[in-house]
């Protein structure tokens, strides 16, 4: 999220990584104009936030991600990402139960 404290002179930006940060950041600047962007994905933003967000090695947040089984990582990208939509629509249908309830539309 990006939140957007006071206006004018007194303008700040902070970003939030998750739901619960946002929320804390807000509830300690109650007093504050506030307006609070989320964002999706990166084909959202600008060329400015990307830079912001992600481009910037002292504002960017990295995570090291390490593979327990490469094959079945390969086959769940090719599964989500690769060509055959009937694959992607076969794997949704069977599993959109398990997320019914934490999507956010």
């Amino acid at each position: 999220y990006r939140i957007r404290l006071g206006s004018g002179k007194n303008l700040r930006t902070l970003y939030a990584y998750s739901d619960q940060e946002k929320d804390r950041i807000l509830k300690e600047n109650r007093r504050s104009k506030t307006d609070v962007q989320r964002f999706k994905g990166l084909g959202e933003m600008n060329a400015r936030e990307l830079q912001e967000t992600t481009m910037d090695p002292a504002g960017r947040l990295t995570l090291q991600v390490t593979l327990v089984d490469a094959g079945r990582t390969e086959e769940t990208f090719q599964t989500l990402m690769g060509k055959d939509a009937s694959r992607r629509y076969q794997f949704i249908q069977e599993n959109a139960v398990f997320v019914k309830n934490q999507i956010d539309v």
